[in-house]
This record gives structure tokens, C-alpha cells and sequence, in this order.
């Protein structure tokens, strides 16, 4: 009988992964609103709301690339963060 050697354990849990990174897609920007640009944390993105959906999305103005938020994501990050936790 073969033994087959125990596989090592790598870091339990797979990390959530939160949003979606998209290419630039000149159809999809037709699709969202501006809303400003970046304060505090530099001025090379531009924040947009999606106009259907509202979900918040980030530009990069160095590599024209979106990442876009879904509410469900948003409310799942709150929920982690303790949201549902009472005091």
C-alpha cells in the first residue's frame, strides 16, 4: 500500500476578495457619473457612482484602469468592521 505524503497546510481561509478591477472600456464610462476627484489621498483618481447601480467606482488617471464596488461588498467590508456588533 502507498502512502501518499500529507500535503502542508498554506494559511487556512482563502482572503475575501472585495469589487472588481476593470480596464478602461469606453462603453462602460458612458455608464457612470462623475463625482470628484481625489483629496487626501492624491490627485490621481477620480471617484464615479455607477448610474444605475450607484455603486461607488475609482479611476486610476495613471493607467485609465476602474475598480468598482458593489453595495453587497460594501455591506459585507461593514460587517467584518464590526457594524453588526453591539457596543
Amino acid at each position: 500500500m502507498k502512502i501518499e505524503p500529507k500535503k502542508p497546510k498554506t494559511g487556512g481561509a482563502k482572503p475575501a476578495v472585495y469589487g472588481r478591477l476593470l480596464e478602461s472600456d469606453k462603453l462602460f464610462e458612458q455608464e457612470i457619473e462623475f463625482v470628484s476627484e481625489a483629496g487626501a489621498v492624491g490627485k490621481d483618481y477620480d471617484f464615479f457612482l455607477g448610474k444605475i447601480t450607484r455603486s461607488p467606482i475609482i479611476k486610476s488617471r495613471v493607467t485609465g484602469r476602474l475598480y468598482f464596488l458593489p453595495w453587497s461588498d460594501i455591506i459585507k467590508l461593514a460587517v467584518e468592521a464590526g457594524l453588526d456588533k453591539a457596543e
